[in-house]
């Protein structure tokens, strides 16, 4: 016959069990729904690169046969999937971004743009959205 001192000390390793195994269950939840987080972005990333080497090699042989000024179909930002906003239309509008617009375009298709000089970032750019990178 237990006594209620053992009783009460068994409900009490029960309930701590369950607060821990409940915790466990918690902290796995929450790295489950962070791996599925960086699933999803890793899709997206791959899809607009897909899209981006599709538009690369369309922009690219539009150059090459119909001269540098025709017009450009724009690349996918790869945190997103979605079309650069006001993505340049020509090589020429390219030739004409300031530093904060071609920051934004290359940090849209992350790369790195500290301490590089515009007109190299501009080059980067042209050759990315037409396929010579």
């Amino acid at each position: 016959m237990s006594t209620p001192h053992l009783e009460s000390n068994g409900i009490q390793q029960a309930i701590t069990l369950l607060r821990t195994l409940y915790e466990e269950l918690q902290r796995y939840r929450e790295e489950w729904r962070r791996y599925r987080d960086i699933q999803v972005q890793l899709l997206v990333e791959l899809r607009a690169r897909a899209r981006n080497a599709d538009c690369q090699e369309h922009n690219g042989l539009m150059q090459r046969f119909s001269g540098t000024n025709v017009p450009l179909i724009p690349l996918a930002d790869l945190r997103t999937g979605e079309v650069i906003e006001r993505f340049p239309a020509t090589a020429e509008e390219i030739s004409a971004l300031d530093g904060n617009e071609s920051r934004r375009i290359l940090e849209a298709l992350g790369l790195p743009t500290e301490g590089v000089p515009l007109i190299v970032m501009r080059s980067m750019i042209l050759q990315l959205a037409a396929g010579r990178a």
